[in-house]
């Protein structure tokens, strides 16, 4: 399960698939070399206890645009210092993203596929976070959301994804993963704004949203306009 930002339509999403079933989640697969990014962490997905000490926190009102302000500048400066744990865990925080359901704090990762803003594991839901989800404390927020929503998916048994002895992972039902994605593009859409997206944004998440629409046969597009997600049991 992974997050990519502006995916410019059916023949990228059928690639990101193809791709998926075939790759394994490693914590190494493609560096990418960015200069202001910090070493990976060791993955080891347990209890991680945010350092807040390394940015002063900023004293507000409490008028609604200004603690919007305030998170948002906490999250940035995070980002502008390379501390992406730090910006993740602000975010978790500050946005209020339900991390219940992971398999531990979603973890900073520069070697993720180039492209790709995050991944899930379908087999324990962990999360791992690339280097170009930085790009605004937003768009964090939306790819933290996304996966967040993968994970609630894997605890309720409907990943649609498996992995197998080798950790490769591979396609149970390519309608489910539809069905998986939009919901996690859907609550993408539904929190764009509260998480501080643009109008641009907006309009590439709700092109992604159609698109795997598209992608779902009769039935299941008439699950997926009552807001259910789950295929019927064969």
């Amino acid at each position: 399960m992974t997050a990519r930002r502006f995916r410019t339509g059916l023949t990228t999403i059928l690639l990101t698939l193809l791709i998926l079933s075939g790759c394994k989640f490693e914590s190494s697969i493609t560096s990418i070399d960015l200069a202001t990014a910090p070493p990976a962490p060791d993955f080891a997905f347990g209890t991680l206890e945010p350092s807040f000490s390394t940015i002063d926190p900023l004293i507000v009102d409490s008028k609604p645009d200004i603690e919007i302000d305030n998170r948002e500048s906490r999250v940035q400066a995070a980002i502008d210092a390379g501390d992406y744990q730090l910006a993740i865990d602000l975010v978790i925080e500050l946005y209020n993203i339900d991390i219940s359901n992971a398999a531990g704090v979603p973890q900073y990762n520069p070697d993720l596929f180039p492209g790709y803003y995050a991944t899930t594991d379908p087999a324990d839901g962990s999360i791992e976070v690339a280097s170009d989800a930085f790009s605004s404390p937003g768009i964090l927020a939306t790819t933290l959301g996304h996966e967040a929503v993968h994970t609630n998916q894997i605890a309720e048994g409907r990943a649609y994804l498996g992995v197998d002895e080798s950790g490769k992972v591979y396609i149970i039902d390519l309608q489910g993963v539809y069905l998986n994605e939009l919901e996690a593009c859907r609550w993408e859409l539904e929190h764009a704004k509260e998480n501080g997206l643009s109008d641009t944004e907006i309009i590439e998440i709700r092109n992604v949203v159609d698109d795997f629409y598209d992608l779902l046969n009769d039935e299941n597009k008439a699950l997926a306009d009552n807001d259910i997600y789950e295929l019927p049991t064969p």
